[in-house]
């Protein structure tokens, strides 16, 4: 059986409301502008890769850290171009192999699942923290932080801490000192040995009840300190300084004095003594 198809004249058309899609664009593109506001001001410096390696986004932190040209930046060199001229700018740290170097920067954008943090140290003596982490959309996120400054301070502060401690450990005054949750901040071997508290129970830090404890066992009933637990705690935790003269249930004798630290809130300092020697406590 045959069908004759007959050729009709005129004109078919539909439409489509789109406005709705354009609404949602147009959030997305305020979105995304936003968020690119905000990453520019960071002062931490960041740099966006596609999955093609090229480079989509950089901050001004990212611009004046590493000194690159601007207009090289926006034509959206591959990372191995950037890493090419910023070894040419002796901007990388000395690698023995840099094209090893380089592939193994590269071979992230296939490689990476989690995040990877390490220290960057560069020529000038600069040292940079370096994030890098997988794009949800494809290619990597890196940041750069410029830890220099933080790394000095750490160091100083340590070499004051070591110094301190060596200082302590050599006084002949017990020296105990107690933070604001009542735990043990900081003791010398002088005050465990006055008061027979083993360095191990020192080293974990203990309340100041416990240490209420051997206190009390020593001084017994008969000083102004009286060896009420709840009593002792009070006077060694007041606010106020205080001082005196006590004398041990041993027969040993010791000035003691305890006073709030400035650099720590709440902070008592505990009294010491060694045999029936007297000695004057320090101020942590």
């Amino acid at each position: 059986m045959k069908h004759r198809w007959r050729s009709i004249g005129g004109t078919a058309g539909f439409a489509l409301d789109l406005t709705q899609l354009e609404e949602v664009q147009a959030e997305l593109s305020r979105h995304v502008a936003g968020q690119e506001v905000i990453l520019q001001n960071l002062g931490t410096a960041i740099a966006i890769y596609g999955a093609d390696q090229s480079l989509q986004f950089f901050n001004n932190a990212f611009l004046q850290l590493w000194g690159l040209d601007e207009a090289m930046l926006r034509a959206n060199p591959r990372m191995g171009e950037v890493l090419e001229q910023l070894r040419e700018d002796r901007r990388l740290p000395e690698y023995a192999d840099f094209p090893a170097f380089k592939n193994e920067q590269l071979r992230l954008f296939t490689t990476l699942i989690e995040p990877v943090e390490e220290m960057v140290h560069l020529p000038d003596s600069t040292t940079l923290r370096s994030v890098a982490i997988p794009h949800p959309f494809g290619g990597l996120l890196l940041l750069w932080e410029d830890v220099t400054d933080t790394l000095a301070l750490e160091r100083n502060y340590n070499t004051l801490i070591a110094v301190q401690r060596e200082t302590l450990d050599n006084l002949f005054e017990g020296v105990a000192v107690i933070g604001a949750n009542g735990r043990l901040r900081l003791s010398n071997p002088a005050f465990g040995s006055m008061w027979q508290i083993p360095a191990h129970e020192l080293a974990n830090e203990p309340h100041i009840s416990e240490i209420a404890n051997h206190i009390s066992d020593l001084i017994g009933d008969s000083d102004a300190m009286h060896a009420d637990k709840q009593q002792l705690i009070g006077i060694l935790t007041d606010r106020e300084s205080h001082s005196g003269r006590m004398e041990r249930v041993d027969g040993s004798v010791l000035d003691y004095r305890h006073s709030a630290v400035a650099r720590w809130r709440g902070v008592a300092e505990l009294p010491g003594c060694v045999g029936g020697d007297q000695y004057g406590t320090r101020a942590a």
